[in-house]
């Protein structure tokens, strides 16, 4: 499976006659983040949730700062108060939605598709306040996507999906990574998705092999009487661990053709992210989660964000030092004015 994954990356991108290599590193421990992991969530529970915004700006702050790229790391710049108003009005929807199925189901379908129409112009506001509080080397970076797009690819495009029986879901894949990478800025250097569809259905075609081989293997297990002295949740554990294995295929498979197929300006990424050491890592999370009774869930970040960052690699082409400072003194000139105020992280 391993060498599967490694084929599906985008030869394009490979450091063939790079000359210097940035490795991504994540420098967090365990212990550290479990300290403000286990804070965040008993404030949460004795605020009723309304402490999960600075939660979240805490959480966000860990991970940026323990990932480095070179000598520097990132930063978050986050405002709580504003991921709590974005967090109160769709709990507030929410809410409405959950009232309103007892006592008028016209008003609760209304609703529900409310939510659904305006998802696609949530998921441009949100993606739009990450980025922009997001930086690196003091440089923010900011998105650009235009709503009308996001509609076609969140809305209309999954509409489809339906009447063509799933057939258009890598292709769906492959347009959302796409718009995403494409519309982020890094001050004002735009980073570019060249990555085709072609790959994309590739990595479906061979996760759905994987998965009808599982079931091949499982269901018989489940049909005969081999399961009948264990006990009746050992046969969806065993299922369950075993559909690990194509998610960890597709996890590891995008995840390379997404950072090989990206580019900042003339600077290149490098993922080599593999199969079966990202299913261990998976099935390790799971059983410390379920036997600590999800006091080991920090851990399990640390881990999967310590293996993520260890695959990837930025290639730049000459001194990326000139292009931070160049975007540091335009960033300087322009200011905060430029800034959309108007965006929320909604949470969702």
């Amino acid at each position: 499976m391993e060498e599967h994954g490694e084929d599906l990356q985008d030869q394009g991108g490979a450091a063939q006659g790079s000359t210097r290599r940035l490795p991504f590193r994540f420098t967090g421990g365990a212990g550290e983040y479990f300290r403000i992991w286990i804070v965040n969530v008993l404030l949460s529970i004795v605020t009723l949730g309304v402490y999960s915004a600075w939660a979240k700006v805490r959480n966000k702050q860990y991970f940026y700062r323990h990932t480095w790229v070179g000598e520097s790391c990132f930063e978050y710049h986050g405002d709580p108060i504003l991921i709590l108003k974005g967090r109160l009005i769709i709990g507030g929807f929410f809410a409405a939605m959950f009232l309103s199925q007892w006592y008028s189901p016209v008003l609760y379908l209304l609703l529900g598709l409310v939510l659904f129409v305006l998802s696609p112009w949530i998921a441009v506001k949100a993606m739009s306040f990450n980025a922009r509080n997001s930086s690196y080397r003091n440089v923010r970076f900011s998105f650009r996507g235009d709503v009308g797009t996001a509609y076609q690819i969140f809305l209309l495009m999954p509409i489809l999906n339906v009447f063509a029986l799933g057939f258009l879901a890598p292709l769906i894949h492959q347009q959302t990574v796409r718009f995403t990478v494409s519309n982020h800025r890094y001050g004002k250097s735009c980073l570019s998705f060249r990555g085709l569809a072609g790959p994309f259905y590739l990595v479906y075609f061979m996760a759905l092999l994987m998965m009808i081989g599982i079931m091949v293997l499982i269901f018989p297990m489940l049909l005969t009487g081999s399961v009948d002295e264990a006990p009746d949740v050992l046969p969806i554990v065993v299922l369950y661990l075993a559909f690990l294995l194509p998610t960890a295929f597709i996890k590891a498979s995008v995840a390379n053709l997404t950072f090989n197929n990206t580019h900042l300006e003339k600077h290149r990424f490098a993922s080599q992210q593999a199969v079966m050491p990202l299913l261990f890592i998976y099935v390790i999370n799971l059983v410390g989660i379920f036997v600590s009774l999800g006091l080991l869930v920090p851990w399990a970040k640390v881990r999967l964000a310590r293996y993520r960052a260890t695959c990837l690699t930025l290639l730049p082409d000459g001194g990326l030092e000139v292009l931070v400072d160049k975007e540091r003194e335009e960033q300087s000139a322009i200011g905060e004015a430029a800034a959309d105020f108007g965006d929320f992280d909604f949470g969702i």
